[in-house]
């Protein structure tokens, strides 16, 4: 009996870069709540000085305190 071999296809960089940049063009043309439970957040660079906006997850929402606890929205490997 033979084993199957793992076929992994790696997409293109440009696809990714359209894929990872889509949450971003949805909250901006306005379509944000199509990502579910996910916030753009707004940070400044630390040499440059430019901000930087990245969706992340929102795991859970304190009402009481008005507290959201987040994560990366593409786990650990983002970067």
């Amino acid at each position: 009996m033979r084993s199957a071999k793992e076929v992994t296809i790696k997409p293109s960089s440009r696809i990714l870069r359209i894929l990872f940049r889509l949450p971003l063009v949805l909250y901006r043309i306005g379509l944000g709540n199509l990502m579910g439970m996910q916030i753009l957040l707004t940070t400044i660079g630390r040499r440059t000085r430019r901000p930087h906006k990245v969706a992340v997850d929102i795991i859970k929402h304190d009402k009481t305190k008005d507290t959201y606890y987040i994560s990366a929205a593409f786990g650990s490997r983002s970067d």
